[in-house]
């Protein structure tokens, strides 16, 4: 008898990243290799073995908790070096 759990993860495909929470560090440097390095989301995900969607969806958290500290979104833009992306 298989139970629920069993049942939903034989039918979702799973990576090494899903579900995988971010550390403080992962962050650091995601952020290190965009604004120093320069690297797009699609770089910056196999350096990490993330996608590019979980990428570009933290960068969107963090840009948003540092506009709400200074209340600037395109310092906060220019700061994670997003203006081209």
């Amino acid at each position: 008898m298989h139970t629920r759990s069993q049942k939903m993860s034989a039918t979702i495909p799973t990576t090494r990243s899903t579900l995988r929470r971010w550390t403080q560090s992962e962050e650091r440097e995601m952020i290190r290799l965009r604004r120093y390095e320069n690297m797009t989301f699609h770089q910056i995900a196999a350096e990490l073995d993330r996608s590019p969607e979980a990428i570009k969806l933290r960068f969107e958290k963090l840009v948003a908790e540092h506009v709400e500290g200074t209340g600037n979104v395109s310092e906060a833009l220019r700061w994670f070096n997003l203006a081209l992306e």
